[in-house]
């Protein structure tokens, strides 16, 4: 069994390889969006169920509500992104 750091790191490494949402694509989002989408994904875990558009920062059909630990994963992936973000600026 995975550890959440790695659920998190496994993530974070879809989202570079998979859709291409590099440190720089990233540094794109200067308004705290990486964050609001991680708040949503939190949202998702604690509430259940999906997020209003005024909830999430990206057009609404790239939230993807997955269940609980899909959402974790993501959270922390967002929160890892903004990180990122910060480190090349």
């Amino acid at each position: 069994m995975k550890t959440g750091l790695e659920l998190i790191t496994d993530e974070r490494v879809k989202q570079i390889a998979k859709y291409k949402y590099t440190a720089y694509h990233d540094s794109l989002y200067m308004n705290k969006e990486l964050l609001f989408a991680a708040l949503a994904y939190l949202n998702a875990a604690i509430y259940g169920g999906s997020v209003g558009e005024e909830d999430w920062p990206f057009a609404i059909e790239y939230f993807k509500d997955e269940g609980y630990v899909e959402n974790l994963k993501k959270a922390g992936a967002f929160i890892a992104a903004e990180l990122d973000r910060l480190n090349i600026n």
